[in-house]
């Protein structure tokens, strides 16, 4: 017959073996089993009918050799052979004597009937820096594991090592269970910042190690037992409600692990504060002082202290009072318009109670004086300005309130007028600050003030003291030489050419035009550039074509309505004078007949300088 299929050991034990196997192809009766300790004693063999079998009551620590062939009738396979050897005895009585912190000790007896190489305890999790299996003595029968975690569960495991022909067998392990004790927190402590009336804020260090809670108690208590409050491993704190006003505290925490408590705790004795004042309220508010009145707390006491300071300036001097028997008090000596923020807190036994705050601003006034107020020209005709705040604004600041008043010839001509500037509560410095609306040749005095809903403030006169507005030749008129014409043209004679002129051909924003000239050509002339101090009539009347000249000096024909803004128009002749008799440079001398001419317009600023217009068309007389 076949052999049977190959020998699966499943399981061994100090004096069983469990084999299996899979049956032979073809014919099969029985499987015959045989098995050979190393000591050479046979066994007799062993008929089965299935595929699977266990040997016992076999030596421990032996190698068996295991055959099994397969019967068909009185026919026997070959054998399928394996050798397999039983594991050594456990310790026996295997126990925990004894546990801290960080330790562990452990016991045991040695198993009878074998010789003992060694035994071999492991742990489960390994110790914080990953050791894990630690080699003891044979003849040892106690061991102390060392360096634990404290509050952690471990799994310990103990085995024997046997040494068969430098063979290693271990025996199955045995395993105990045990928890290091957890460590109490480093501290305990209360802050004082942290105690109210009923209440007190508890901290610590958490503990090393392993920890399910920590439970924190206090003495003395009312209820029937002591009172027991629970903390998550990662709170380092708790706040403890309910307490009574008068007792001196003391509070006890413990660190649990899996049903272990550790050492206790204890802190300082601790007061609680005493109550609060009542609610402050405002009995008067001046300028400069602030009267306030509180309740009473509810313990009762004879003693406050009550402390100001104003209230956006963290770094401000705080002004602290202590009173007895009363409970109202009045601050004096402060700023105008400053919110300040008002304490008051109860003492008793030397612990000052949770302050009641209160917040309040003095009234108002007008503001100081503005600052470093200065002016600068920047063309065109505008004024640069730029100061500071005031030291005190008393108030809110609303807006700066520019004044400015021009003056000519040492008359008053140019009405007061202002510029408002909106007030910004986060700058100090305004600077770059355009003002307009002067005039040319004026010269303006300047001044400041601060506002806000109480009033004004003094007015800050500049620096400089004063500005002059300088003054520029008139622009050219926008006005085509055709259009000119047609504007200036009225009418003419054989020997003359009657003008309209008006105010408003030339524009004073530069400034204001003091007086006027005409200067004439004959159409033809070899130049149309007209100079400065241009020829007269009786240099040109003998020349063909006659050159530019001057009809007349300087003069101004128009009457200005100040009220008005506006100026009489008003006729000029060209060539209306009898220049016969007349030594002057300028005769306004008569024009030949029958001749075309062109003219233009000169308009002076007080100091001499000019602007002309264009050249017009030509007019015929």
């Amino acid at each position: 017959p076949e052999r049977p299929g190959p020998i699966v050991v499943t399981s061994v034990t100090v004096n069983r073996i469990y084999i299996s196997w899979s049956e032979a192809a073809g014919i099969a009766d029985l499987y015959e089993i045989t098995y050979i300790p190393d000591n050479g004693i046979d066994n007799s063999p062993t008929y089965v009918l299935g595929t699977e079998y266990t040997l016992t009551g076999l030596t421990p620590v032996t190698e068996y050799s295991i055959a099994i062939k397969t019967t068909a009738g009185q026919l026997l396979s070959e054998a399928r052979q394996t050798n397999v050897y039983t594991m050594a005895p456990p310790p026996r009585d295997v126990l925990i004597t004894d546990y801290d912190t960080t330790s562990i000790d452990l016991s045991w007896l040695q198993p009878v009937s074998v010789n003992i190489d060694r035994y071999i305890v492991t742990l489960d999790p390994p110790r914080d820096d990953g050791v894990a299996e630690f080699d003891v003595g044979n003849t040892d029968l106690a061991y102390t594991l060392r360096d634990l975690r404290p509050g952690r569960e471990y799994d310990i495991d103990l085995k024997t090592v046997v040494l068969a022909r430098d063979r290693e067998i271990n025996s199955v392990p045995t395993t105990v269970v045990q928890r290091t004790i957890p460590t109490p927190p480093q501290s305990i402590t209360v802050d004082l910042d942290d105690i109210g009336p009923t209440y007190a804020k508890v901290s610590w260090q958490p503990s090393t190690g392993d920890v399910d809670e920590y439970v924190i108690t206090y003495r003395p208590y009312t209820t029937a037992s002591e009172p027991w409050i629970s903390a998550s491993p990662l709170e380092t704190s708790k706040d403890i409600v309910g307490l009574m006003n008068e007792p001196t505290y003391t509070f006890t925490i413990m660190a649990y692990s899996g049903g272990l408590q550790s050492t206790p705790v204890t802190s300082m004795a601790v007061n609680l504060r005493p109550y609060g004042p009542g609610q402050i309220r405002v009995v008067e508010v001046t300028r400069t002082e602030i009267t306030v009145i509180w309740s009473e707390g509810l313990t009762g006491t004879e003693i406050y202290e009550v402390s100001i300071r104003e209230y956006d300036d963290v770094g401000a001097r705080t002004f602290t009072d202590t009173i007895s028997d009363s409970s109202t008090y009045t601050f004096t000596n402060l700023q105008i318009f400053v919110k300040y923020l008002i304490t008051v807190c109860s003492i008793k036994s030397d612990l000052k109670s949770l302050a009641s705050t209160f917040e309040q601003r003095t009234f108002g006034d007008i503001p100081g004086p503005v600052r470093h107020f200065e002016v600068s020209y920047q063309h065109p005709f505008t004024v640069v300005a730029s100061f500071r705040s005031p030291v005190e604004p008393n108030g809110v600041l609303e807006t700066y309130i520019v004044t400015f008043l021009g003056i000519i010839e040492n008359a008053i001509t140019h009405s007061p007028d202002t510029t408002l500037i909106i007030a910004d509560a986060s700058k100090d410095v305004y600077t770059d600050q355009k003002i307009t609306g002067f005039k040319p040749g004026y010269t303006y005095t300047f001044s400041i003030q601060a506002e806000n809903i109480q009033g004004r403030s003094n007015a800050t006169s500049s620096t400089p003291h004063s500005l002059t507005m300088p003054v520029y030749p008139p622009l050219v008129p926008g006005v085509s030489p055709h259009t000119l014409r047609h504007q200036l043209f009225k009418s003419s004679t054989h020997t003359s050419i009657t003008l309209n002129l008006w105010y408003g051909l030339f524009d004073e924003s530069n400034g204001p035009i003091v007086s006027y000239t005409i200067l004439v050509a004959e159409i033809g002339v070899t130049t149309r550039v007209a100079p400065g101090v241009p020829q007269g009539w009786r240099e040109v009347k003998d020349q063909t074509p006659r050159q530019i000249w001057q009809t007349n000096e300087q003069f101004n024909l128009f009457v200005k309505n100040d009220l008005a803004g506006t100026a009489s128009p008003d006729v000029y002749v060209i060539g209306s004078e009898d220049c016969s008799m007349d030594t002057d440079k300028y005769c306004n001398g008569p024009l030949q007949p029958l001749t075309q001419y062109i003219v233009k317009v000169r308009a002076f600023i007080y100091d001499g300088r000019y602007t002309d217009t264009e050249w017009s068309m030509p007019m015929m007389t």
